[in-house]
Parts: C-alpha cells; structure tokens; sequence
C-alpha cells in the first residue's frame, strides 16, 4: 500500500501549479553515448540477468492469482471475467517481454566486442530498436493491466456487497493506470514546457494505481474464495 500512499501525499505537489522541462523533447541528454552504454550493458550484465529471473517469479504468481479470480468471477459475469482475463494475462505476457528484451539488449552488447567497426555501428540501431520495443512491452503492461482491473472490478461488481466494494477500488486502480498512460502519450503536445500536474500525474497515477490495483486483486481473490468456502460449509451436512 506504500505505492498508493505515497500518491496520495504528493497530491499537494501535484496541484502546486507550474510546468517542468518535457522529456519527451529534452530526452537525449540522458542518454549515454552508445560507448559508455554498451561497457555499461556488459558489466551490469549479471545483475540484470539475476533481476530478470527473479522479477518472473512473481510475474507467474500475480498470474496464477489473477487466474484464480477471473474463475471464480466466472459463474457471477461471464463475458467481464473473459475480458479480465483476456487483459490481465496480456499484461503478464508484455511483463514478462519486458524482461526478454533487456537480457537481448545485454546479449548484444557482448556480440559488439568481436565485430568490426561497422557492424557495431548496426547492432547499436539494433540495441536502440530493442530499447523502443521495450518501452512499447512497458506501456503495453501498464494499458493491459489497467484495463483488466476494470473489467475485474465489473465483473466483482455482481457478487454481493463486499465484492461490490471491493470491485469498485478494483476499477479506481485500473482508472488510475490507464489515466498515467494517457497522460504519457498526451505530453508530447505541451511542446518543451509541460504543466506539473500532468508530468506528476503519469507517474504518481502509475505508481498508485499498480500499488493499489495489486492490493484488491489479492483482497478479492481472499473475499471469493471466503465466500465461495461459506457455500460449502452451508452446504455440508
């Protein structure tokens, strides 16, 4: 719950008023030059390798969560739970894609120390291509995910009061996910300035919705399965 916390205490920031510089226009000057970016590839290989590996750990069981909601929501609302889940496991998928592409980043850089002057300058535009692709992979989780929670959150939403309850944070999170993606994809039309309020709400609607969106989605898995166990103790002779 830090994630959505947080958000919440820098609302006062977010409203201060003023503008920031746009990345989205000043973002070359982040960048390493692709020397200093490949050495730095290689010798911070392992260590991506290593947090790769074990960010799929929790990556597979978010998913069997997330699967184990989408059915039980299945006997309240079929076609809301189809749709959760459709979106929820795309999520997982472009998660997970997120991950492949720094290890063939990090591969890359290897293959450069034995090419000839030429082939490296190719494979750094094949590293910049990877480097795009995994944003695009970033984005495409945020949008999934977000979408999911709705559909999640709607589909909760027949399910007795405490679900509907809960239903209801659940489409909050997924609001709030896609309102920081929208956010991103609307900065490039502010020019060099953009307004403080929609720089701080693509990251702070991000990072709240994700910090709250996982949080439901564990409370209601544990509310349809307290419920679901009521049924069969009613049931039991």
């Amino acid at each position: 719950m830090w994630g959505a916390a947080s958000a919440l205490w820098s609302l006062p920031e977010i409203f201060a008023g003023g503008e920031v510089r746009n990345f989205v226009f000043f973002g070359d000057g982040r960048r390493l030059p692709p020397v200093e970016a490949i050495e730095l590839l290689r010798s911070a290989y392992v260590v991506d390798f290593a947090t790769v590996f074990m960010s799929a750990i929790p990556f597979v069981l978010v998913s069997v969560l997330f699967l184990a909601i989408v059915r039980d929501l299945y006997a309240f609302s079929r076609l809301r739970a189809l749709l959760a889940g459709l979106f929820l496991g795309a999520s997982m998928i472009s998660g997970l894609l997120l991950g492949f592409t720094v290890l063939r980043v990090s591969a890359f850089a290897f293959q450069s120390t034995v090419l000839s002057a030429a082939e490296q300058q190719w494979l750094e535009g094949g590293i910049t291509f990877l480097n795009q692709i995994h944003l695009i992979f970033l984005d495409g989780w945020y949008f999934f995910v977000g979408l999911g929670w709705i559909f999640m959150g709607l589909a909760a939403s027949g399910c007795g009061h405490r679900n509907r309850a809960i239903g209801f944070i659940a489409v909050t999170a997924g609001a709030m996910v896609l309102g920081g993606v929208m956010a991103a994809f609307w900065r490039p039309t502010y020019g060099e300035m953009v307004p403080l309020l929609v720089a701080s709400l693509q990251n702070k609607s991000i990072e709240g919705g994700l910090a709250l969106g996982l949080a439901t989605s564990g409370l209601l898995a544990w509310s349809l399965s307290f419920g679901a166990s009521d049924q069969v103790n009613v049931s039991t002779p």
